[in-house]
């Protein structure tokens, strides 16, 4: 088992629970094809320089798919530009519907790395989909201890890629988690913020990724 291996199992290992869906958990055809689809992201931006890191995945997005800020639609059409889900045949939607999930911060994040010369790889401080009570088709932001609990795997993902010099956290709840749980094991990495793309904030988003990734 290699290392993306490892961390693919460690990161399935946790249970769901009442308000938390470990989207990698079990044994179902679905689970199965988000594990590989991580699997293939990770491998193929084994490269990327820069990591983004939101705050958690959200029902319509990394949920579905397994690749954080990323939409059936998304990787439907291919990714865009960089046609990294065109590229290669093993990239599969979990539950193939007439009409994919779109979600609007996959499609305001892809639209502006269309728009980028790199790829980063990209994760969140939550690695698992924080939702209401009972509830796994809603969203919810994750408690303080469950983003302590997620630093651990984000340390793990950082040490996958040795070609990693800047960590660049969306949003501010994962600008705070990656302060308060992270910053004394990222000496070594440029730690920089961008305004998350919800709520209006598209445009400052787009304005800071693309001086990041010129």
């Amino acid at each position: 088992m290699d290392s993306i291996d490892t961390f693919i199992a460690d990161l399935a290992g946790r249970p769901s629970s009442d308000m938390v869906n470990n989207m990698y958990y079990g044994n179902s055809p679905g689970v199965h094809i988000r594990r590989e689809n991580l699997r293939l992201y990770l491998k193929t931006l084994d490269t990327a320089t820069v990591l983004l890191v939101g705050e958690a995945p959200g029902h319509l997005g990394c949920a579905q798919t397994g690749i954080p800020f990323t939409s059936e639609w998304i990787m439907a059409e291919g990714g865009g530009r960089h046609n990294l889900f065109g590229n290669h045949g093993s990239y599969h939607l979990a539950s193939p519907t007439p009409k994919p999930f779109k979600e609007a911060t996959a499609t305001i994040v892809w639209r502006t790395l269309n728009n980028c010369g790199s790829l980063p790889v990209m994760w969140n401080a939550f690695p698992w989909h924080p939702h209401q009570s009972k509830d796994p088709n809603s969203n919810r932001a994750p408690t303080a201890a469950e983003l302590e609990e997620g630093s651990n795997m984000l340390l793990k993902l950082i040490g996958l890629f040795q070609s990693l010099t800047t960590v660049v956290a969306v949003g501010r709840q994962a600008e705070r988690a990656i302060h308060k749980h992270a910053k004394d094991r990222l000496a070594k990495f440029s730690i920089d913020h961008v305004r998350h793309p919800s709520h209006g904030g598209a445009k400052e988003f787009a304005t800071g990724l693309h001086e990041l990734l010129a």
